[in-house]
């Protein structure tokens, strides 16, 4: 799922990927986020992180 959103201290803009994750002996959360004006700079990145995450 991605997300923005504005943080209630300094109104500063994030994007963000969250997901959840569910492995054989247990389930986590993976959130990456970035400033949301540096998305396209970062979002190869972040969805790269994103696919390689493995849960145990």
């Amino acid at each position: 799922m991605e997300d923005t959103y504005v943080t209630r201290i300094g109104a500063h803009k994030y994007r963000e990927i969250a997901c959840l994750v569910a492995g054989t002996r247990g389930s986590s959360v993976l959130v990456v986020a970035t400033p949301a004006d540096s998305w396209d700079r970062f979002s190869t990145v972040l969805q790269q992180a994103v696919d390689a995450y493995a849960p145990e």
